[in-house]
């Protein structure tokens, strides 16, 4: 696996762990997930996201 996509598989596994730690059940986290995955990563790229991500 390159090192972009493990960045977004890492990327995408914590932030459906932060949902379900918010309360939201594991398929409604992914719904959530990538509703507005699709919308950042068409506006801003991937990379943005997992920086974003790193910082906090």
């Amino acid at each position: 696996m390159d090192d972009l996509r493990l960045k977004g598989k890492l990327y995408a596994v914590g932030v459906i762990n932060e949902l379900k730690q918010l309360g939201y059940t594991e398929i409604d986290a992914k719904r959530v997930f990538l509703q507005h995955y699709r919308g950042l990563k068409r506006n801003y790229g991937l990379n943005e996201c997992t920086r974003l991500r790193q910082r906090n």
